[in-house]
């Protein structure tokens, strides 16, 4: 499974066709063909949204990049595990390659050299938003909206998944509680609605314990957690 490049609850799947793809490998140095698409962010990542486009703080970018057979084995870890992963640098707009040493350690390389995934508008466009206004009619958006901001907006739809917890001399609901409000204000969810507080929370630690299993099995080897019957 692919490494997410970024993982944030504001990642929206965005419908549309599949891009266009380089002629050659995005990584930084390989001039051979590009052989395979490959997803940035996985289908399992965006389940149940669509596929080829992603929204990332309202910018739009192609959810796919054209590689070489090697380099999409590296980063989707079909042998050895992940060897490669590429990361997304949300303050610059930039997707970078890392490389994972012998040492288990991860190193950044490059910038991918050529960002294809940035859906670029027109001059006009950018102009027209900038001054408040659709960028596809120029209407004001008080009585127009683009299909890209009604996406933007649209609320989400929620439904309940039920855990269930001890409430015996150790109430459960108390120490969950307790460990989502400390991480919600750590991560920046602490104004959310307490239901989906602890989506938010619960979806991050789960993403970054999936991308860290190697470390996180260690640490509970470390603390003799398996020896305890877990």
């Amino acid at each position: 499974m692919t490494l997410a490049p970024l993982v944030s609850p504001e990642i929206r799947g965005v419908e549309g066709k599949p891009g266009d793809l380089t002629e050659v490998c995005v990584v930084p140095g390989c001039n051979i063909t590009a052989q395979q698409r490959h997803h940035l962010w996985p289908r399992s990542y965006l389940r149940g949204q669509p596929y080829e486009w992603v929204s990332v703080r309202g910018v739009i970018l192609q959810n796919s990049v054209g590689m070489c057979v090697p380099h999409h084995q590296k980063v989707t870890g079909e042998v050895g595990g992940h060897r490669a992963h590429i990361k997304y640098d949300i303050d610059r707009g930039l997707f970078e390659w890392w490389v994972k040493g012998g040492n288990g350690q991860w190193s950044f390389i490059d910038w991918i050299r050529t960002n294809p995934m940035v859906y670029e508008k027109p001059e006009a466009v950018r102009i027209r938003k900038q001054e408040g206004l659709c960028g596809e009619c120029g209407r004001p958006l008080r009585t127009h909206e683009s299909r890209e901001q009604k996406l933007a907006i649209k609320p989400r739809k929620v439904s309940t998944w039920a855990v269930v917890v001890p409430d015996d001399t150790e109430v459960g609901s108390d120490v969950m509680d307790d460990w989502i409000d400390q991480f919600a204000v750590m991560l920046g969810f602490g104004e959310a609605p307490t239901r989906l507080r602890r989506y938010h929370v619960l979806a991050v630690l789960l993403a970054w314990a999936a991308m860290n299993k190697a470390q996180l099995l260690s640490d509970l080897e470390e603390a003799e957690f398996f020896g305890h019957g877990g």
